[in-house]
């Protein structure tokens, strides 16, 4: 796979099957992430950029060219345990870091922010006859697709939505405080809290964890009594 620049999505060319992108998005609002496959980027991020329930925009975290996005998929299922999808998920602490580590590579580039669309700017719709496009249910996006050469064959142009990005002295568009978390109180119990959602999320990693932190415990109890073991008889 081929880690590409988010803020280059609009460039990116439409891709046959099985070729395609995964790309990875995260909801400014929610503070939620989203990996999910198209064939073409731009048509792909100008649908989720429809949502009127978004208040903010959202960041284009990475994007990710592959020749087989089925064996990609494969490849990223057995090496994280994750799955692309249309569904949006918060991560912890955890979650992110193993993010960071995966193939998907979302440090490679800058991330690319998008704000909302303004509400008078066009869209894509559903105009016009589809009879001869190639793409149909074949993918995932085709209806989309189809719009788009619909548009394309009255001589209209569809409308990226409008994108910003932030330099490295830029803060992310904030978050209202209303939505964010509660910050627990005490060192003790925030400890407490990351423990049990590591607990919850990777039961097996946690168990296998203590276990090999008991061995090293006896390990290191055998070694203590056999030194002063040896020092009584020296003496």
């Amino acid at each position: 796979m081929r880690s590409l620049p988010p803020r280059d999505y609009e460039l990116l060319p439409l891709l046959d099957s099985p070729a395609g992108y995964i790309c990875v998005i995260r909801d400014i609002d929610s503070d939620r992430y989203r990996i999910d496959r198209t064939a073409h980027p731009a048509a792909f991020i100008s649908a989720i950029m429809d949502d009127d329930t978004r208040r903010f925009g959202i960041e284009i975290v990475s994007i990710l060219e592959t020749e087989d996005l089925r064996a990609s998929e494969t490849e990223l299922h057995e090496r994280h345990h994750a799955r692309l999808s249309a569904e949006w998920h918060a991560l912890d602490d955890y979650q992110l870091l193993e993010l960071r580590q995966s193939i998907l590579q979302i440090d490679a580039h800058r991330s690319w922010y998008l704000a909302r669309r303004q509400a008078q700017e066009p869209r894509f719709d559903d105009t016009g006859d589809h009879a001869g496009d190639d793409i149909g249910a074949e993918t995932r996006y085709g209806k989309l697709m189809t719009s788009k050469r619909a548009l394309e064959r009255q001589g209209r142009q569809p409308h990226p939505p409008r994108s910003r990005s932030y330099g490295a002295t830029s803060p992310a568009p904030e978050i209202p405080r209303a939505s964010r978390p509660a910050q627990p109180e005490g060192l003790g119990q925030y400890l407490l809290e990351r423990f049990l959602t590591l607990f919850m999320n990777h039961p097996f990693k946690v168990i296998y964890g203590l276990a090999l932190l008991l061995v090293l415990a006896l390990v290191l109890s055998m070694i203590y009594r056999y030194h002063v073991t040896q020092n009584v008889a020296w003496r």
